[in-house]
C-alpha cells in the first residue's frame, strides 16, 4: 500500500516517457523490451470515484469489497479505455476539480482490472491522453507481458491493492510560459486548422507558444460544444505526426483564466 504523504517521491514517471519517446522515435527489440520494463516499474493515477473516509492520520486506504467507479475515456470509434496518468498535471488535462479522486495503480492492476473483472466493458487502457496518448489494448498487454518472459524479467516489488491518494503538493514547480506564437512548420499549422474546420463542434481555437521549465512546446486552447475527450483528442491525433523533435503539444479546453488571458493578449488561429 502507498503512503500518500510521501505521493510525491512516490511518483515519478519520466523513465517510462523518455522509453517511449525513444520506441516511437526508434521502433526496435531494444526500445520496445526498455519500454515494456518501464511499464511495469511505473506508477499511475488511476481517476474513480468512491465514498472512502480518512482515517485518523489522515490517510486513505481501500478494503477489499470497496466498491469503486473507474473514469474511463472514449476512443473515436466509441470504444472504453480505462485511464492512466503519467503525474497529476497530465491527469489535470482530461479534468481539473477539486478534491478528484484517484488510485495510485501498475501495470499489474490494470491487468486485474481489464482480464479479471467480468464487468468492465473496457478495451483497454490510455496513458496521457492528452500527452503521450499510448493506448493498450488486451491484446497489446499480453504483448508487453511476453517480451518480459523473453527477458526473464523479474518484477522488483510485490504487486498490492491499488491505493487512493489525494493530489500531490507542489514542490519544485516547473515555470511555465505561454507566449505569442511567432513560428510554426507549416505542415503542423495547415494540419491544426484542417482539424479544427473539420470538426463542427469546435467554435475558437488558439494556437500559442508553451514553455515548460525549458521544454519548448505549443499550446492549443480549443472553445467547443460537445464531447469534451472526442474533440481534443482529435486534435492531438492529428498534431502529434508534424511536432518537431524535442517539441511537445497541449490541448486544452480554453475556458476560465487561460480564456481571458488569450482573449486580451492575442486573436484566434481559427474562428467559425
Amino acid at each position: 500500500m502507498e503512503n500518500i504523504n510521501n505521493i510525491d517521491d512516490a511518483i515519478n514517471n519520466q523513465a517510462l516517457l523518455d522509453a517511449i519517446n525513444a520506441h516511437k522515435e526508434e521502433q526496435s527489440g531494444n526500445t520496445q523490451a526498455k519500454m515494456a520494463i518501464e511499464l511495469v516499474r511505473a506508477k499511475f493515477f488511476t481517476p474513480m470515484e468512491a465514498t472512502i473516509a480518512p482515517d485518523e492520520n489522515g490517510n486513505y486506504q481501500l478494503n477489499k469489497g470497496e466498491e469503486i467507479k473507474l473514469n474511463v475515456i472514449n476512443s473515436a470509434d466509441g470504444e472504453k479505455y480505462l485511464l492512466a496518468f503519467t503525474s497529476w498535471e497530465e491527469l489535470e488535462k482530461w479534468e481539473k476539480k477539486e478534491n478528484q479522486q484517484t488510485l495510485l495503480s501498475r501495470f499489474a492492476d490494470y491487468e486485474r482490472m481489464l482480464f479479471e473483472s467480468g464487468d468492465l466493458e473496457c478495451k483497454g487502457f490510455v496513458i496521457d491522453p492528452f500527452g503521450a496518448n499510448v493506448v493498450l489494448t488486451r491484446r497489446n498487454m499480453i504483448a508487453v507481458r511476453d517480451v518480459l518472459e523473453e527477458m526473464d524479467y523479474e518484477e522488483e516489488e510485490e504487486q498490492q491493492m491499488p491505493q487512493p491518494v489525494q493530489k500531490p503538493e507542489e514542490k519544485n514547480v516547473v515555470s511555465v510560459k505561454v507566449s505569442e506564437l511567432k513560428d510554426c512548420p507549416k505542415e503542423l499549422s495547415e494540419a491544426i486548422r484542417k482539424q479544427l474546420e473539420s470538426d463542427k463542434g469546435i467554435k475558437k481555437a488558439y494556437l500559442q507558444s508553451i514553455v515548460k521549465g525549458e521544454e519548448p512546446g505549443y499550446l492549443v486552447a480549443v472553445e467547443f460544444e460537445g464531447d469534451k475527450d472526442k474533440i481534443l483528442r482529435g486534435v492531438l491525433e492529428v498534431a502529434k505526426h508534424y511536432l518537431p523533435k524535442g517539441y511537445s503539444i497541449d490541448i486544452m479546453p480554453c475556458e476560465d483564466k487561460l480564456k481571458e488571458m488569450l482573449e486580451k493578449v492575442t486573436k484566434p488561429f481559427f474562428e467559425r
